[in-house]
């Protein structure tokens, strides 16, 4: 209802009062400081889904299990191939010791038990992503498999957002003849009804050349559990009259 006194006050040639000449709105966003899609690095089968949608975790939580039975049965041959080259690098030797081996002998064989070492490493680190598990403190935004699925190497696992939030503001850039990193701001959340303090805590370093718009990011005062990425409102700062 703040603009028909303004159209109103257009309209009849008359001034306006300073309160809505100096008013400074803008549109204001909720984000997570932390957020991200959790991808498999595997392609593999799902054995368990251990988070839902909604679902607060910890970090290192664990989120879902891979059947890494293919797996496990390659770290076996390996280590059964791995003792059998270590065995045959040491007979290689001592032989050698005894002239009945040449050295290109022994090369070959520490070159086989290098390549199979080299070979568990990398079975060792696949095995390693047969567990998921939260990569920080937040919520399960999406779930984007079930259990028993097949899953294809870097497909989507889960959307996580984290607890910290902050205001993303886009303004025009003529603010940035008096803002500053501490500034202090409202803002209305329209899912909710209620305004929250904030400061600005960061100053885009970037302008729109076209649009003349430059990019804010305010941190609220307080915690507040019942705002949620994703919510939006109008952004009110001081009025600036006379800067």
């Amino acid at each position: 209802m703040k603009r028909l006194p303004v159209l109103v006050a257009f309209l009849c040639g008359l001034s306006l009062p300073a309160s809505a000449q100096d008013a400074l709105v803008a549109r204001g966003l909720i984000i997570a400081k932390n957020q991200a899609t959790l991808s498999s690095n595997l392609a593999s089968p799902v054995s368990a889904v251990h988070a839902e949608l909604g679902d607060v975790v910890e970090k290192g939580q664990l989120l879902l299990s891979f059947d890494c039975s293919i797996l496990q049965a390659s770290m076996a041959r390996v280590d059964a191939q791995l003792a059998g080259a270590r065995a045959n690098l040491k007979a290689k030797t001592r032989l050698r010791k005894l002239k009945s081996s040449s050295q290109l002998e022994v090369e070959l064989a520490r070159s086989e038990a290098a390549a199979l070492e080299a070979e568990r490493v990398s079975v060792n680190a696949k095995l390693a992503y047969c567990e998921v598990h939260a990569p920080f403190s937040g919520r399960i935004a999406r779930r984007h498999v079930d259990a028993f699925e097949t899953i294809s190497q870097n497909e989507p696992l889960f959307d996580m957002v984290g607890y910290d939030l902050r205001i993303h503001v886009i303004a025009p850039s003529n603010w940035m003849r008096w803002m500053k990193v501490g500034d202090a701001f409202e803002i209305d959340i329209e899912e909710i009804g209620n305004t929250y303090p904030a400061t600005v805590s960061v100053v885009g370093a970037r302008v729109d050349h076209a649009s003349q718009l430059v990019e804010l990011y305010g941190d609220f005062k307080d915690k507040h559990a019942e705002l949620l990425p994703g919510m939006s409102g109008q952004v009110r700062f001081p009025s600036r009259a006379g800067q």
